[in-house]
Parts: structure tokens; C-alpha cells; sequence
């Protein structure tokens, strides 16, 4: 593994308590849960140890840490609230430059967005975003981060959103950090494309996905994804 992606660690968040869609962590698609997709990304271009799933300590999570343990991956759980406090305690014993915050309800999710993203990021930057002054679509996003920088930050934290959001704080307080905007990826509209599910819907339209390929879906880059989503749309395919 490149020196440059070693400085990394990626945090997932991961829980069982959505309010849009219960349970949507370990929904499955094709027998497989939607967490699981993600990491199979991830690992394409970081080491299994450097992967850290955070849940809350509720009992439903047990499905996630029992999945998390059987593949190997690092899991954390802590409040269920407050879930910056769970990145914020298992950041103090980690010993990365920088880490990478993700969600675990992506998994169409491109790993050569995040790769090209880790390596480009500026030494002295405190977050690199792709959320900042736009947004990618829906179950691309990620942010980057310096560990010393939220470690730093996390005390200053008052309000509920940002406990409940992890990185509101930087975006409110931003004339305080070097916050880097992840360049564009030409799409229009960017948020008419989903790649995430908060609806049985959206889950539909992503099994249809998976049910169209004839390769893991990793090999497949953000942009063929696209294409391939938009020609099932095309033809109704998940109507």
C-alpha cells in the first residue's frame, strides 16, 4: 500500500435505527447486506486494518458487530445520540494523520473518487469535502479529515446537530479551518442522481442495479454506474 494512504484511517458510520429506513446498514441485496458492498469497495484501495465501523451500543446493532467481527473489520459502538463521540473516541486511540468519514448506507459507493480524493489532499488542509460549497450525489459523498483537527474541534462542540452530524461544527465555523471543496464531477443535475436509499424505492431501483451486472460492482466507476442507472430508468426497469 502507497505511503500517502497509509496516513488514513476510514470510519463508517453504521446503525440499525434509521427513521427514513430502518435497518437500510445491512438491507440485502443479493443475499448480501448493503455494508457489505461498501467494504468489498474500500478494500480495492485500503487495508482491511485501516476500516473502523462506529454503531451505537443498542442491542439492534448486534447484527452489524456480528457482521463486522465474521469479515474482520474493525467495529466500535458508543452512544446513540451523539455519534460524533464515537469517532471522537476512537480517533484518540488511533494513530492515523487523517482520517475518512463515510456512511454505511452506500453501496454503489466509488472507491476511485475517495483514492484520487486521498491523495490529493493538501498537507496543511484541515477537511476535504465533497459536501462543502456542493454536493456530490447521493452515496458518493465523503470527507476527509485531520485527526488532530476534530480531536482539537470536539470539546468546542455545543449543539445537538453537531453531535448528531459529526462535521456540522467545521461547515458553521468555516472562516476557523482550511476546508477544500472535492472538484466537480460534471454531472447536472448532481442531485437528481441517487446512489444511496432512504425509501423502498430507492432500494428497489439499487437491487435492479445489481440485478443488471455481470461484474462485482466495484468494477464499475462512478460514471458507468450513472449510465447504467439511467438506462434501468429508461426502461422501467424498477417501476
Amino acid at each position: 500500500m502507497a505511503h500517502k494512504v497509509d496516513l488514513y484511517n476510514i470510519i463508517i458510520q453504521a446503525r440499525m435505527g434509521s427513521v427514513r429506513f430502518p435497518g437500510k446498514s445491512m438491507y440485502f441485496f443479493n443475499a448480501r447486506p448493503a455494508l457489505s458492498y461498501l467494504i468489498d469497495a474500500l478494500l480495492q484501495c485500503i487495508d482491511r486494518a485501516r476500516i473502523c465501523v462506529v454503531t451505537s451500543e443498542r442491542k439492534e446493532n448486534d447484527c452489524i458487530r456480528d457482521f463486522c467481527r465474521a469479515e474482520h473489520i474493525e467495529v466500535y459502538s458508543g452512544s446513540e445520540q451523539n455519534v460524533a463521540s464515537r469517532f471522537y473516541e476512537v480517533l484518540q486511540k488511533k494513530r492515523c494523520h487523517r482520517f475518512v468519514r463515510l456512511s454505511g448506507d452506500s453501496p454503489l459507493f466509488d472507491y476511485r473518487l475517495l483514492e484520487k480524493a486521498l491523495y490529493a489532499f493538501p498537507d496543511r488542509c484541515d477537511v476535504y469535502s465533497s459536501i462543502y460549497t456542493e454536493r456530490y450525489p447521493s452515496g458518493m459523498n465523503f470527507e476527509i479529515i485531520q485527526r488532530s483537527t476534530f480531536l482539537n474541534a470536539y470539546p468546542l462542540f455545543t449543539k445537538e446537530e453537531d453531535f448528531e452530524h459529526v462535521t456540522r461544527y467545521f461547515y458553521t465555523h468555516d472562516k476557523h479551518y482550511l476546508i477544500i471543496q472535492a472538484p466537480a464531477l460534471n454531472v447536472v443535475p448532481m442531485t437528481a442522481c441517487r446512489f444511496s436509499f432512504d425509501t423502498a424505492g430507492d432500494a428497489q431501483r439499487i437491487n435492479a442495479f445489481f440485478q443488471s451486472i455481470d461484474k462485482p460492482h466495484y468494477s464499475y466507476s462512478f460514471q458507468k454506474k450513472l449510465e447504467i442507472m439511467r438506462k434501468l430508468e429508461k426502461d422501467n426497469a424498477y417501476a
